[in-house]
């Protein structure tokens, strides 16, 4: 290997076979991470996001940067080592970052609460109905009928049609008819209906909860140590690398 090999060239040499290669470096996928995590003997931490994350943020700090070492192979080596040195110190600190940043300064809390609600409902109704009645009627019918008939003698040779009057009859009939009905009746009755409906209906709806709550306090001094502390050890692998003078 040449001294004028960089990390970016190194790592886009291993990723020949994709096209979109600096794509990948930039997004530092699972292939980007895979050989970064070699070259740090393949060794992590017990947090395997954190771990991604400490690895991230040394390649795209060293990205540019041109490799020190003549050959991979004793690159790997003397990063490996100094990362040997630091697996311990950054477990711990990753393992009691909130301790670590808040002092222990946080705090639990129950909160328990009961709710009742009654709900009642009363109802009354009452009627009251009466029905009566009368009929009664009459009826009278009468009639009369009178009836007479002559023949023409033979020595009359006019008749009065109009004339209601005969001189003579040979037949003479009355008939008298008189009907009368009276009826009564009387109907009359009386019906009384009373009803009463009370109801009485109550529900009781009890509710119980119970809410955790936790509050942590950072401490913004400590955050700037802490990221302080991660920048150090991330430059402890600058020996790894060329010097650049500016």
């Amino acid at each position: 290997m040449f001294r004028s090999v960089r990390l970016y060239d190194y790592i886009r040499s291993e990723l020949i076979e994709y096209e979109n290669a600096m794509i990948k470096i930039a997004s530092y996928d699972d292939d980007v991470h895979a050989i970064i995590s070699s070259l740090f003997g393949d060794l992590t931490l017990e947090d395997a996001k954190r771990d991604r994350e400490f690895k991230k943020t040394w390649t795209f700090h060293y990205l540019q940067r041109t490799i020190k070492w003549q050959t991979i192979d004793l690159f790997k080596l003397k990063n490996t080592s100094i990362w040997m040195g630091l697996i311990d110190p950054l477990d711990y600190m990753y393992n009691n970052l909130d301790d670590l940043l808040t002092r222990g300064k946080t705090s639990d809390g129950n909160t328990k609460g009961t709710s009742e609600e009654i709900d009642t409902n009363l109802s009354e109704s009452s009627s009251l109905s009466s029905t009566s009645g009368t009929s009664k009627g009459a009826s009278n019918s009468s009639g009369r009928t009178n009836n007479g008939g002559a023949s023409l003698n033979q020595d009359v040779l006019e008749l009065d049609l109009d004339s209601t009057v005969l001189d003579y009859a040979n037949t003479l009939g009355i008939q008298v008819n008189k009907q009368e009905d009276s009826s009564s009746q009387s109907t009359e009755g009386s019906s009384k209906l009373h009803g009463k409906t009370k109801s009485d209906d109550t529900s009781v709806k009890k509710d119980m909860g119970e809410a955790h709550t936790k509050t942590t306090e950072y401490d913004y001094e400590l955050i700037i140590k802490h990221l302080d502390f991660l920048n150090r050890q991330i430059r402890k692998f600058d020996r790894n690398f060329t010097q650049v003078f500016l």
